[in-house]
């Protein structure tokens, strides 16, 4: 016995439902046969459409008079539609002739027997002639379904690009952001070196200086001690006594000179320093950069919505000219 919970109704089914059928003038007896061809011709006399074969036997088998014309020729011509078998029950290969509505499923007759405990049961020909309207009303849901789905294509292929085009934006501005910092570091290399260099001049002055007055020093006393060697092994008591006063007043000179020259300023070491800013910059690693996302969830275009930015991130757009970073280093410097 037939249980009712066996029944499976045509809504389970359509997910398996193949859609495609064709709207064309048939040849009639083959479409009788159950084949699907293209009627070429048809006959005045008999009203029925032919395929070239058929119409080749129609006129051998059929006595009389046969106005043939073809088909392509004829303004108005019925259409048979061929449902490619969606009006044959599945189950059985017989033609859908009822409709189930206790199980909401299309019933050939063996069908129909299997659902005659079922309250409504009905004929597709007497019960649903006027289902037209219903049928163009959901043709005309279908489009705009399609519409809809058209659209959503069209939007996805747009926000794709869309990516494209800002990652390829991001590419830019990373790259005009490292050429910004390499001709920070350039020029601020550049002016460091020029300063030091003016240094290294005055000083390499400075100690020239120092280091030829001792030059001249070391030579007259290299002098002077050959001499007082020569007086100290050959002199007499009086040339020693003359050469220690001349002497005695040319070595406080010279002591004084070399006293001074020790209490000089000391040649200065260079060095540079970095901001701190710059440290804590370092110190962000590859948070340095950081990737603004958000969700159109409206359904506005994304071009009349602002992007918001987290406080304290700036894009390119908002960095000041390189000349004005510049000039913020060099206060930094003079402060520290």
């Amino acid at each position: 016995m037939e249980k009712e919970n066996t029944f499976v109704s045509n809504q389970d089914k359509a997910s398996d439902f193949d859609y495609k059928c064709d709207a064309m003038p048939l040849c009639e007896p083959c479409f009788r046969n159950k084949s699907s061809k293209a009627a070429t011709v048809f006959c005045k006399d008999c009203s029925e459409l032919f395929c070239d074969q058929c119409s080749h036997l129609h006129t051998i088998f059929k006595p009389g008079k046969h106005d043939i014309i073809i088909v392509a020729d004829i303004d108005s011509i019925r259409v048979v539609v061929d449902m490619k078998g969606k009006d044959v029950c599945q189950e059985h290969n017989e033609k859908i002739k009822f409709y189930c509505q206790d199980h909401s499923k299309l019933c050939c007759s063996k069908c129909a027997f299997l659902h005659r405990k079922c309250e409504h049961v009905d004929e597709i020909s007497s019960s649903y002639e006027q289902t037209h309207s219903e049928l163009n009303a959901l043709k005309e849901s279908l489009q705009t379904i399609e519409s809809d789905a058209e659209y959503i294509i069209d939007y996805c292929k747009k926000s794709e690009n869309g990516l494209n085009e800002s990652i390829k934006n991001m590419s830019k501005e990373v790259a005009e952001m490292k050429t910004r910092f390499i001709q920070l570091f350039e020029d601020a290399e550049k002016k460091m070196l020029t300063e030091a260099n003016a240094v290294k001049c005055e000083e390499s002055k400075r100690l020239g200086g120092r280091s030829a007055e001792c030059a001249k020093i070391k030579v007259e006393i290299a002098q002077i001690v050959h001499t007082c060697s020569s007086v100290l092994e050959h002199g007499t008591p009086q040339q020693m006594f003359i050469l220690l006063k001349l002497i005695d007043e040319k070595h406080q000179q010279m002591k004084g000179s070399i006293s001074a020259q020790q209490q000089l300023q000391l040649t200065p070491k260079l060095a540079m320093s970095f901001p701190r800013e710059l440290y804590e910059l370092f110190a962000l690693g590859e948070n340095v950069m950081k990737l603004n996302s958000y969700n159109n969830k409206t359904g506005i275009d994304e071009e009349d919505i602002d992007v918001p930015t987290d406080a304290g991130d700036a894009t390119t757009e908002d960095m000041p000219p390189l000349e004005e970073v510049e000039d913020d280093a060099s206060r930094m410097e003079e402060v520290d």
